[in-house]
Protein backbone atom coordinates (compact mmCIF):
# COMPACT_ATOMS: atom_id res chain seq x y z
CA UNK A 1 0.00 0.00 0.00
CA UNK A 2 1.42 3.20 -1.04
CA UNK A 3 1.78 6.40 1.07
CA UNK A 4 -0.36 9.16 0.13
CA UNK A 5 1.51 12.57 -0.63
CA UNK A 6 1.47 15.18 1.53
CA UNK A 7 -0.11 18.73 -0.19
CA UNK A 8 0.41 22.46 0.92
CA UNK A 9 -2.61 22.31 3.24
CA UNK A 10 -0.55 19.79 4.95
CA UNK A 11 -3.53 17.53 5.62
CA UNK A 12 -2.00 14.55 6.86
CA UNK A 13 -3.13 10.90 6.34
CA UNK A 14 -2.77 8.43 9.07
CA UNK A 15 0.00 5.45 7.95
CA UNK A 16 -1.01 1.78 8.22
CA UNK A 17 0.31 -1.30 7.68
CA UNK A 18 0.39 -3.65 5.20
CA UNK A 19 -3.27 -5.72 5.20
CA UNK A 20 -2.26 -9.84 6.28
CA UNK A 21 -3.21 -10.35 2.17
CA UNK A 22 -0.45 -8.00 1.27
CA UNK A 23 1.64 -9.93 3.48
CA UNK A 24 1.06 -13.29 1.80
CA UNK A 25 0.85 -12.37 -1.90
CA UNK A 26 4.99 -10.51 -0.77
CA UNK A 27 5.44 -14.02 0.74
CA UNK A 28 4.69 -15.87 -2.17
CA UNK A 29 6.38 -13.89 -4.36
CA UNK A 30 9.57 -13.77 -2.27
CA UNK A 31 9.50 -17.81 -2.36
CA UNK A 32 9.19 -18.04 -6.11
CA UNK A 33 12.10 -16.02 -6.58
CA UNK A 34 14.25 -17.77 -4.73
CA UNK A 35 13.08 -21.31 -5.96
CA UNK A 36 13.78 -19.61 -9.33
CA UNK A 37 17.39 -18.59 -8.26
CA UNK A 38 18.48 -21.17 -6.24
CA UNK A 39 16.46 -24.42 -6.89
CA UNK A 40 18.29 -26.90 -8.40
CA UNK A 41 16.36 -29.94 -9.92
CA UNK A 42 16.53 -33.38 -8.00
CA UNK A 43 17.98 -36.11 -10.31
CA UNK A 44 16.46 -39.38 -9.01
CA UNK A 45 18.16 -42.97 -9.12
CA UNK A 46 18.22 -45.36 -12.12
CA UNK A 47 15.52 -47.42 -10.11
CA UNK A 48 13.59 -51.20 -11.27
CA UNK A 49 10.75 -49.85 -8.71
CA UNK A 50 8.14 -47.17 -9.19
CA UNK A 51 8.17 -46.35 -5.44
CA UNK A 52 11.49 -44.96 -5.89
CA UNK A 53 10.62 -42.30 -8.05
CA UNK A 54 11.20 -38.43 -7.14
CA UNK A 55 8.19 -36.15 -6.80
CA UNK A 56 9.90 -34.20 -9.29
CA UNK A 57 10.64 -36.03 -12.12
CA UNK A 58 8.16 -38.03 -14.74
CA UNK A 59 9.28 -41.92 -14.93
CA UNK A 60 8.51 -44.26 -17.28
CA UNK A 61 9.01 -47.62 -18.02
CA UNK A 62 10.65 -48.94 -20.67
CA UNK A 63 12.18 -52.37 -21.66
CA UNK A 64 15.68 -52.28 -22.41
CA UNK A 65 18.29 -54.89 -24.31
CA UNK A 66 22.00 -55.29 -24.27
CA UNK A 67 22.83 -57.18 -27.20
CA UNK A 68 24.76 -60.38 -26.93
CA UNK A 69 28.81 -59.82 -27.13
CA UNK A 70 31.19 -62.97 -27.84
CA UNK A 71 35.29 -63.12 -27.41
CA UNK A 72 37.39 -65.61 -28.52
CA UNK A 73 40.66 -65.98 -26.95
CA UNK A 74 43.32 -66.82 -28.69
CA UNK A 75 45.67 -69.04 -26.37
CA UNK A 76 49.35 -69.17 -26.54
CA UNK A 77 49.89 -71.13 -23.41
CA UNK A 78 48.96 -72.34 -20.29
CA UNK A 79 50.53 -72.58 -16.65
CA UNK A 80 49.52 -73.71 -13.42
CA UNK A 81 50.60 -70.82 -11.21
CA UNK A 82 50.65 -67.02 -11.43
CA UNK A 83 54.13 -66.49 -11.15
CA UNK A 84 55.17 -69.04 -13.90
CA UNK A 85 52.06 -67.33 -15.95
CA UNK A 86 53.61 -63.87 -16.24
CA UNK A 87 57.73 -65.07 -17.02
CA UNK A 88 55.86 -66.70 -19.80
CA UNK A 89 53.48 -63.99 -20.71
CA UNK A 90 56.69 -61.86 -20.64
CA UNK A 91 58.26 -64.04 -23.42
CA UNK A 92 55.56 -62.77 -26.24
CA UNK A 93 54.50 -58.83 -24.97
CA UNK A 94 57.61 -58.15 -27.54
CA UNK A 95 56.11 -59.48 -30.09
CA UNK A 96 53.39 -57.48 -29.95
CA UNK A 97 50.64 -60.29 -28.10
CA UNK A 98 48.63 -59.09 -25.31
CA UNK A 99 49.93 -61.22 -22.48
CA UNK A 100 46.57 -61.24 -20.80
CA UNK A 101 46.11 -63.71 -18.02
CA UNK A 102 43.23 -65.14 -17.94
CA UNK A 103 42.57 -67.43 -14.89
CA UNK A 104 40.24 -70.94 -14.86
CA UNK A 105 39.67 -73.28 -12.34
CA UNK A 106 43.14 -74.29 -11.69
CA UNK A 107 45.25 -72.83 -14.29
CA UNK A 108 46.31 -69.60 -16.00
CA UNK A 109 46.03 -69.12 -19.91
CA UNK A 110 48.51 -66.28 -21.33
CA UNK A 111 45.94 -64.68 -24.03
CA UNK A 112 47.84 -63.35 -26.79
CA UNK A 113 44.76 -61.61 -28.52
CA UNK A 114 41.07 -61.87 -28.76
CA UNK A 115 38.55 -61.78 -31.79
CA UNK A 116 35.10 -61.32 -31.85
CA UNK A 117 34.52 -64.11 -34.11
CA UNK A 118 34.93 -67.97 -33.60
CA UNK A 119 36.24 -67.93 -37.52
CA UNK A 120 39.06 -65.43 -36.95
CA UNK A 121 40.75 -66.78 -33.88
CA UNK A 122 40.84 -70.17 -35.17
CA UNK A 123 42.60 -68.98 -38.42
CA UNK A 124 45.32 -66.92 -36.24
CA UNK A 125 45.34 -70.32 -34.08
CA UNK A 126 46.62 -72.66 -37.36
CA UNK A 127 48.60 -70.14 -38.34
CA UNK A 128 50.83 -69.92 -35.19
CA UNK A 129 50.28 -73.99 -34.91
CA UNK A 130 51.99 -74.48 -38.26
CA UNK A 131 54.46 -71.39 -38.39
CA UNK A 132 55.60 -71.00 -35.24
CA UNK A 133 55.13 -74.19 -33.79
CA UNK A 134 53.07 -72.71 -30.15
CA UNK A 135 50.84 -74.75 -28.98
CA UNK A 136 47.88 -72.23 -29.59
CA UNK A 137 43.89 -72.81 -28.92
CA UNK A 138 40.85 -70.72 -28.85
CA UNK A 139 39.26 -69.88 -25.54
CA UNK A 140 35.70 -68.67 -25.67
CA UNK A 141 33.67 -66.43 -23.63
CA UNK A 142 29.80 -65.38 -24.30
CA UNK A 143 27.09 -63.72 -23.12
CA UNK A 144 23.39 -63.53 -24.02
CA UNK A 145 21.36 -61.08 -24.82
CA UNK A 146 20.09 -58.90 -21.16
CA UNK A 147 16.73 -57.69 -21.22
CA UNK A 148 16.06 -55.52 -18.30
CA UNK A 149 12.62 -53.86 -17.75
CA UNK A 150 13.36 -50.38 -16.35
CA UNK A 151 11.63 -47.84 -14.59
CA UNK A 152 13.62 -44.29 -14.64
CA UNK A 153 13.17 -40.83 -16.11
CA UNK A 154 14.06 -41.00 -20.17
CA UNK A 155 17.21 -39.21 -19.32
CA UNK A 156 18.28 -41.72 -16.94
CA UNK A 157 17.38 -44.19 -19.35
CA UNK A 158 18.85 -42.56 -22.39
CA UNK A 159 22.47 -42.26 -20.15
CA UNK A 160 22.10 -46.10 -19.14
CA UNK A 161 21.65 -47.04 -23.49
CA UNK A 162 24.30 -44.52 -24.02
CA UNK A 163 27.07 -45.89 -21.41
CA UNK A 164 26.46 -49.07 -22.46
CA UNK A 165 27.38 -48.41 -26.22
CA UNK A 166 30.21 -46.72 -25.46
CA UNK A 167 32.05 -49.49 -23.52
CA UNK A 168 30.91 -52.11 -26.51
CA UNK A 169 32.04 -49.37 -29.27
CA UNK A 170 35.09 -47.81 -28.01
CA UNK A 171 36.41 -51.34 -26.38
CA UNK A 172 35.94 -52.81 -30.20
CA UNK A 173 37.70 -49.39 -31.06
CA UNK A 174 40.76 -50.46 -29.50
CA UNK A 175 41.14 -54.17 -31.02
CA UNK A 176 40.71 -51.79 -34.45
CA UNK A 177 43.86 -50.14 -33.14
CA UNK A 178 45.87 -53.11 -32.49
CA UNK A 179 45.09 -54.69 -36.03
CA UNK A 180 46.17 -51.13 -37.55
CA UNK A 181 49.10 -51.35 -36.19
CA UNK A 182 49.85 -54.49 -36.62
CA UNK A 183 49.15 -54.30 -40.69
CA UNK A 184 51.72 -51.37 -40.69
CA UNK A 185 48.42 -49.47 -41.71
CA UNK A 186 49.12 -46.07 -38.82
CA UNK A 187 51.89 -45.22 -36.91
CA UNK A 188 51.74 -44.64 -32.85
CA UNK A 189 51.26 -40.89 -33.32
CA UNK A 190 48.23 -41.01 -35.32
CA UNK A 191 47.01 -43.85 -33.03
CA UNK A 192 47.77 -41.70 -30.26
CA UNK A 193 45.64 -38.66 -31.76
CA UNK A 194 42.37 -41.05 -31.96
CA UNK A 195 42.95 -41.86 -28.38
CA UNK A 196 42.68 -38.65 -26.98
CA UNK A 197 39.37 -37.53 -28.78
CA UNK A 198 38.16 -41.38 -27.38
CA UNK A 199 39.09 -40.54 -24.12
CA UNK A 200 36.87 -37.36 -24.24
CA UNK A 201 33.92 -39.31 -25.82
CA UNK A 202 34.48 -42.07 -22.71
CA UNK A 203 34.68 -39.36 -19.63
CA UNK A 204 31.70 -37.26 -21.57
CA UNK A 205 29.56 -41.14 -21.35
CA UNK A 206 30.97 -41.50 -17.82
CA UNK A 207 29.65 -37.72 -16.66
CA UNK A 208 26.34 -37.69 -18.08
CA UNK A 209 25.56 -41.39 -16.79
CA UNK A 210 26.91 -40.41 -13.14
CA UNK A 211 24.92 -37.38 -13.50
CA UNK A 212 21.51 -39.11 -14.59
CA UNK A 213 21.87 -41.94 -11.75
CA UNK A 214 22.70 -39.60 -8.74
CA UNK A 215 24.16 -39.82 -5.59
CA UNK A 216 23.16 -43.98 -4.29
CA UNK A 217 23.18 -45.26 -8.27
CA UNK A 218 21.45 -48.96 -8.34
CA UNK A 219 22.86 -52.03 -8.78
CA UNK A 220 22.72 -51.72 -13.00
CA UNK A 221 23.98 -48.14 -13.07
CA UNK A 222 26.85 -48.85 -10.37
CA UNK A 223 28.46 -51.83 -12.25
CA UNK A 224 27.74 -49.60 -15.47
CA UNK A 225 29.87 -46.63 -14.33
CA UNK A 226 32.61 -48.95 -12.53
CA UNK A 227 33.39 -50.33 -16.35
CA UNK A 228 33.36 -46.75 -18.10
CA UNK A 229 35.65 -45.69 -15.31
CA UNK A 230 37.99 -48.58 -16.03
CA UNK A 231 37.89 -47.76 -20.02
CA UNK A 232 38.63 -44.28 -18.96
CA UNK A 233 41.11 -45.07 -17.50
CA UNK A 234 42.56 -47.58 -20.10
CA UNK A 235 42.07 -44.74 -22.43
CA UNK A 236 44.01 -42.44 -20.33
CA UNK A 237 47.32 -44.67 -19.88
CA UNK A 238 47.00 -45.43 -23.56
CA UNK A 239 46.92 -41.93 -24.72
CA UNK A 240 49.93 -40.92 -22.19
CA UNK A 241 52.24 -43.63 -23.37
CA UNK A 242 51.83 -44.06 -26.60
CA UNK A 243 55.18 -42.95 -28.10
CA UNK A 244 56.69 -46.24 -28.17
CA UNK A 245 57.25 -48.67 -30.94
CA UNK A 246 53.79 -49.93 -32.96
CA UNK A 247 54.56 -53.35 -31.49
CA UNK A 248 55.00 -51.81 -27.86
CA UNK A 249 51.42 -50.39 -28.64
CA UNK A 250 49.64 -52.89 -30.06
CA UNK A 251 50.57 -55.42 -27.14
CA UNK A 252 49.12 -52.74 -24.99
CA UNK A 253 45.92 -51.98 -27.11
CA UNK A 254 45.52 -55.71 -26.95
CA UNK A 255 45.52 -56.45 -23.31
CA UNK A 256 43.31 -53.50 -22.56
CA UNK A 257 40.82 -54.57 -25.39
CA UNK A 258 40.88 -58.13 -23.40
CA UNK A 259 40.35 -56.39 -20.29
CA UNK A 260 37.60 -54.29 -20.86
CA UNK A 261 35.79 -56.64 -23.37
CA UNK A 262 36.02 -60.01 -20.39
CA UNK A 263 34.50 -57.71 -18.22
CA UNK A 264 31.58 -56.12 -20.31
CA UNK A 265 30.99 -59.93 -20.65
CA UNK A 266 30.41 -60.49 -17.01
CA UNK A 267 28.79 -57.52 -16.38
CA UNK A 268 25.82 -58.69 -19.24
CA UNK A 269 26.11 -62.09 -17.68
CA UNK A 270 24.99 -60.91 -13.91
CA UNK A 271 22.08 -59.03 -15.96
CA UNK A 272 21.00 -62.02 -17.64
Amino acid sequence: MRKRRTVKSRVYVKRRGPSPAAWLAVSVALALIAFVFFAKPAIGRLSMNMDEAPVTAERVTRDVSFDALSLYMVELARVGDAAGARIEAARYVPRGAAGYLYQTEDTFAVIGTGFSTRADAESVALALQSEEGIGARVHALTSEEARLRVTATEAQISALIEGEGTLRALTSTLWAHALSLDRSESEPSSIAAMLMIESEQALSALARLKKAAGDAPNQVAGALIDRLTALADHLSRLTSGAEGTALTLSSRLKYAFLNLRISHIEFLKELG
